[in-house]
This record gives C-alpha cells, sequence and structure tokens, in this order.
C-alpha cells in the first residue's frame, strides 16, 4: 500500500473512531453521563479542527506542485503552522474531555490533573516530531495534510448525516419505553 493511501486508511481509522464515540450516547441503554461528555468532546474536537482542512489541502498542493520538479519542499511553514492549530485543535478537544470525566467523577481536580497530564505527554511527543519534519526535506509527500484534510471533513460529514436520524431513533425508542409508565 502507498504511503498517501495509508495515510487516508489511517484518517479514515481515526475519524471512525471519533464517530464511534460521537454516536456513543444514542446506543441503547441507560444514560451515561460519560458518553455524554466524550460525545461533546468529540464533536467540539471535530467542529475546532474543520479550519485544518483548507490548511492542509494548500499545504497538500504545494506538496503535489513541488514533488514533479523534484525539488526538495520546504515545509517548514506549514508544518509549524498546522501543528500549532492540530495542537490547540486537540488540546481544546482533550481539555473538554477531561472537563466532563472530572465532572462525571465530581472532582475539578482530577479533571485538571488529567488535562495537565495529557498536555505533557502531548508535548513532550509533539515537539520533536515538529523538529523532524522541519529538518526533513525529502521528496515524499508528507501525510500530515492528509490528515488534517480527511479527519474533520469525515466527521463532520458523519455527524451531519447521522446526528439528526440517531437523535429521533433514541427518542421514540424512550417514548415506547415510557408508554407503560404514563
Amino acid at each position: 500500500m502507498s504511503r498517501p493511501l495509508r495515510s487516508a486508511a489511517k484518517a479514515a481509522f481515526v475519524s471512525a473512531a471519533l464517530c464511534a464515540v460521537m454516536f456513543l450516547p444514542y446506543a441503547p441503554g441507560a444514560h451515561d453521563a460519560f458518553a455524554v461528555a466524550a460525545s461533546s468532546a468529540a464533536q467540539l474536537s471535530a467542529f475546532v479542527a474543520a479550519p485544518l482542512a483548507p490548511l492542509g489541502a494548500a499545504w497538500l498542493l504545494l506538496d503535489l506542485l513541488a514533488k514533479p520538479r523534484g525539488a526538495a519542499k520546504p515545509r517548514t511553514p506549514f508544518a509549524a503552522a498546522g501543528a500549532a492549530i492540530l495542537t490547540l485543535a486537540v488540546v481544546a478537544g482533550v481539555l473538554a474531555a477531561a472537563n466532563g470525566i472530572g465532572s462525571y467523577r465530581g472532582s475539578a481536580l482530577f479533571a485538571i490533573l488529567l488535562s495537565l497530564v495529557y498536555v505533557v505527554i502531548l508535548f513532550t511527543k509533539l515537539i520533536p516530531i515538529i523538529k523532524n519534519i522541519k529538518r526533513n526535506d525529502s521528496k515524499t509527500l508528507s501525510p500530515i495534510p492528509v490528515y488534517m484534510i480527511l479527519i474533520p471533513v469525515l466527521t463532520l460529514a458523519a455527524r451531519f448525516a447521522f446526528i439528526g436520524p440517531l437523535s429521533e431513533y433514541a427518542r421514540n425508542t424512550a417514548i415506547t419505553n415510557a408508554q407503560p409508565l404514563i
């Protein structure tokens, strides 16, 4: 499998995982506050990451235009800007999730500590990746713009396509289950 195709498959997998978390509150069963918080965090992450799609498209276009000439592509400005925006989107989503988890557990301190641990892990992994991107001026296409385009687009498309029917299904199921009580 070629590198761009492998990157697209990974992006589709991440988007499917986000969609599974997003649609979790609509699954049959009792109310689950954690599922609602996780769904809210996944939806927030998708909306916050939506502006990455045009940036990723521009980056991919520049990479594709530079490839036939055989010249090394200067990715530094796009890599730094994309990584910074992506980091903010991911941190916002995780902080929202941590806040939801902390509220679910009844402890704001737990939410703050969970957020802090996540941010430390994120930056200890992200900074070496950004430095490696800056140094790597190879002639291969970077997978980052593919992720920046596909993950928000696929996740938001699934959200807009399925959230209405799932809400209606959940509402109808609740009404049907409540009929004997009324």
